[in-house]
Order: C-alpha cells, then sequence, then structure tokens
C-alpha cells in the first residue's frame, strides 16, 4: 500500500500522559523527524506487523513435517458434501 502519495486529509488524536509524550518526543529527536512523522511511521509499522503476525504460522520442523503430511493425504469424503458441490451457485444461477 502506498501511503507517501495520498493526500493526508485524516485526523487521529488521542490522549496521553506527560511521560508517554516525552518518550515519544525524544523518540522523535532521535530519529531526527517530527513528532507526527514519527507518531504516524511508528504507528503504521506497529500496524504492519500485528497483521503480519496474524498472517505467518510459525512452527517447529517436526510440525511442519507432520502438517505437510496431512495436507499430502488424499481428501475425505464428507457425508452431503458432494451434493453441496454438485449444486451450482445461487449467485451463478
Amino acid at each position: 500500500m502506498t501511503l507517501i502519495q495520498q493526500p493526508k486529509d485524516k485526523r487521529l488524536e488521542q490522549r496521553l500522559t506527560e511521560a508517554q509524550r516525552d518518550l515519544i518526543a525524544r523518540g522523535a529527536e532521535a530519529k531526527g523527524k517530527s513528532l507526527s512523522d514519527f507518531v504516524i511511521e511508528s504507528a503504521c509499522l506497529a500496524a504492519e506487523l500485528a497483521i503480519l503476525d496474524k498472517r505467518v504460522t510459525y512452527m517447529s520442523a517436526p510440525d511442519f513435517d507432520a502438517f505437510t503430511a496431512l495436507l499430502d493425504e488424499p481428501a475425505k469424503s464428507v457425508a452431503g458434501l458432494d451434493k453441496l458441490f454438485a449444486k451450482k451457485a445461487p449467485w451463478l444461477a
């Protein structure tokens, strides 16, 4: 998603303690950024990491081997599923 070239016409406001504001201001200064730019960049990075955390599954090598073995097994028949899949979807009818 390209965020840089879009117009900045939305606002986001939050309440924070003096200690939180001072900490954020120190972080912005350490990065050589304005407070607003630092907050936006940090919030976007945190959001991307939170989203990525829900999209990637981590497992040990033995668990991965067991998982892939299950995927390699032939599909099992489920009662009524063949009949359901044989029907034409209502939005295609």
